[in-house]
């Protein structure tokens, strides 16, 4: 999971309860890397430039692929399929 701001505290304990794997975003809140780190195999990413993400909508990237023989495809992308603006998102978490 990715986001763009810090996270508030109800949204961080969702996250630490949720089967999420990473984490990453610009900055994160007092304790919260903290209670982040009490997650067993969760990676915690500080990605200091997310917000300018948006200058890279439609624009085209290299992409790689490792094929099962140890090959590899490199090819130019259709055009990158971020999307800009303001996105609800709602964490959902299953009980065990």
């Amino acid at each position: 999971m990715a986001v763009i701001t810090e996270l508030d505290r109800d949204s961080l304990e969702q996250i630490a309860e949720s089967n999420c794997e990473v984490v990453g975003g610009p900055e994160y809140g007092e304790g919260a890397v903290e209670r982040l780190k009490s997650r067993k195999n969760l990676r915690i990413m500080v990605i200091s430039n997310m917000a300018n993400l948006r200058e890279f909508v439609g624009s085209r990237v290299v992409d790689f692929k490792s094929l099962m023989d140890g090959g590899v495809v490199v090819q130019w992308s259709a055009s990158c399929r971020a999307q800009v603006g303001p996105l609800a998102w709602r964490l959902r978490v299953r009980a065990s």
